[in-house]
């Protein structure tokens, strides 16, 4: 994994990250779910969060 890395200038240390995981299609939950076990080590993780689709003008619908 990533955090066991050497980083730049050989600091032998975990680095600290923020990611943003988004999902759209089939079950977005489990899909969300499997992101994070693949990340590895995960101290913190906040809830949740599912909301309306965003329509394009003029273009195809997102989101379904």
């Amino acid at each position: 994994m990533a955090a066991d890395r050497i980083g730049p200038g050989g600091a032998d240390r975990p680095h600290r990250v923020i990611v943003a995981l988004g999902s759209n299609l089939g079950d977005r939950q489990s899909f969300l779910r499997l992101a994070v076990s693949e990340i590895g080590v995960v101290t913190a993780a906040c809830q949740m969060f599912d909301t309306q689709p965003v329509h394009r003008s003029g273009g195809a619908r997102e989101n379904g």
